[in-house]
């Protein structure tokens, strides 16, 4: 269990306007918001962008997007059975975790997606693990409506995690987050014992 007091709000950025990312660098200042004292990172978003079609989902990349770096296994389910519907795995310099509700013809606009991605070991100089589950429309259809996603990733590089990047999906350039999108990131201390 992680101590509620262990939890540090490093990050917060709510949009005011639209933008294709949003970036945050380990300040590497030695003060209360220095990267180098977490143990763990917890990313929690809520957001949307403006897609028309398909594939609006969001990537999470560390330390400047080193190519191929970043290996995962991801599960989807759809709203018509509740069963898993799909699965990907892959190896990437970045990750779609998970996918984002887009502004669709037919869907409501006041449907945001929501997830928490948790980063594991993120000082160790070991490769870092993480895993993201979120939920989104993307759709007018049944199967559209509720989605889910489960992933989880291994940042295959043994550095500490010093850049967080969450940006539009690349291939949908002209679909940024909206006005309203929020990411927060939080560190997580060490767990003291007595």
């Amino acid at each position: 269990l992680t101590d509620g007091e262990a939890w540090v709000a490093l990050k917060s950025d709510v949009l005011t306007g639209t933008a294709k990312s949003v970036t945050w660098t380990d300040p590497s200042d030695g003060s209360s918001l220095d990267w180098c004292q977490y143990m763990d990172f917890v990313v929690v978003w809520f957001g949307r962008n403006n897609a028309t079609s398909g594939g609006s989902y969001f990537k999470i990349a560390v330390n400047a997007e080193a190519t191929g770096t970043m290996n995962y296994q991801e599960l989807v389910t759809e709203g018509t059975t509740g069963a898993s519907s799909y699965a990907y795995t892959g190896y990437t310099n970045s990750v779609s975790v998970p996918r984002m509700a887009g502004d669709i013809a037919g869907v409501n606009t006041a449907s945001f997606a929501a997830g928490v991605v948790t980063m594991f070991d993120v000082n160790s100089g070991k490769w870092v693990e993480w895993f993201g589950q979120g939920g989104w429309r993307s759709g007018t259809t049944t199967a559209d409506q509720s989605k889910i996603t489960l992933i989880g990733v291994t940042y295959a590089v043994g550095e500490p995690v010093y850049q967080i990047i969450v940006r539009q999906n690349p291939a949908l350039a002209g679909t940024p987050f909206i006005a309203g999108c929020r990411f927060d990131l939080f560190g997580i201390l060490p767990r003291m014992v007595s």
